[in-house]
């Protein structure tokens, strides 16, 4: 999932074409995911160390969440002047929006990810926070005071 602007994805394109990728779009989301690919491949790290030093690379505002098939128990999401919250759930499950709203009925305990800021979700081993310098954080989570009132055909929110 990506919701921002990769501002240098052309340059980034061709680099990574000269190094063998192919692209089936002009979307700078797969070349973003391609860049991760190649950091993971060429660097041999893990998901979130890939996503870590591909994002050092990148010009633009983003939230991104990342998926990998080699590591189905980890989710990687990060953000640069573009909103992420993560919910969680009381069952261990966690909820990615850029906003509250859309998770209020799952969860009222939220994570508010700092700009640079990076979330190792591993279904394991829980949530953790990182800086976009490796430092790790401790999460710090929110109450929300929201209600939820479900309507015949929509969802209204109340009182935030």
């Amino acid at each position: 999932m990506h919701n921002g602007i990769i501002e240098n994805y052309a340059p980034l394109k061709e680099e990574l074409k000269h190094r063998g990728h192919s692209f089936k779009s002009d979307t700078d989301t797969e070349v973003l995911v391609n860049l991760i690919d190649d950091v993971q491949r060429t660097e041999k790290v893990d998901l979130a160390e890939a996503v870590r030093l591909a994002l050092d690379s990148v010009v633009g505002a983003y939230a991104i969440v990342v998926l990998d098939r080699k590591e189905p128990d980890v989710m990687v999401a990060a953000r640069k002047s573009s909103p992420l919250v993560i919910g969680i759930g009381e069952n261990g499950e966690h909820f990615l929006a850029s906003d509250a709203t859309p998770i209020i009925e799952h969860t009222k305990n939220v994570v508010y990810l700092d700009d640079g800021d990076m979330a190792i979700i591993d279904r394991h081993k829980g949530l953790r926070i990182a800086t976009s310098r490796t430092r790790r954080r401790r999460p710090s989570s929110r109450s929300l005071r929201c209600t939820w009132r479900p309507l015949r055909r929509a969802a209204m929110i109340t009182s935030c």
